[in-house]
């Protein structure tokens, strides 16, 4: 299973209802390419995470890098999986008050502070995602069982 991860810079405002209305048409998209994964969005910038075949997330990338409502800032290839983390979650909106037990809020804004500077590699930013995730899959199995 491939794992990618992006940034992008949003090119107008999104308030949470349309947030969650994007959320919806990338789940719909997503179910027709067997991707799942989750997006996260703060000070006009999404982070996302996607999972499903290498042909099929490529699919999904170049369709996201032609949408006028964001430009992508930076995209990075996780290790591949066995089995996906998030199955169930088509697209799912992670709204930042669901995932501040878990700690995820500080990593996330973390990420996006260093992710525009070339002094944290793609080395250095595969580690802290994948710490991100782990602490994701916690938060996950908990609102999926």
């Amino acid at each position: 299973m491939k794992r990618i991860v992006y940034w992008s810079k949003a090119s107008l405002s999104f308030e949470l209802n349309d947030l969650l209305k994007l959320a919806k048409e990338a789940m719909l998209k997503n179910e027709q390419y067997d991707v799942t994964g989750f997006l996260q969005y703060k000070n006009n910038v999404f982070f996302q995470y996607l999972e499903g075949t290498s042909d099929n997330l490529n699919s999904i990338i170049g369709s996201i890098s032609k949408d006028p409502r964001h430009q992508i800032l930076r995209i990075i290839q996780l290790p591949s999986e066995q089995e996906r983390l998030f199955s169930k979650w088509k697209m799912r909106y992670v709204e930042e008050d669901l995932i501040s037990p878990v700690g995820l809020p500080d990593l996330i804004n973390d990420l996006l502070r260093k992710q525009d500077n070339p002094v944290y590699n793609d080395e250095y930013m595969v580690k802290r995602l994948l710490r991100l995730l782990e602490k994701l899959v916690i938060y996950y199995k908990s609102v999926s069982s």
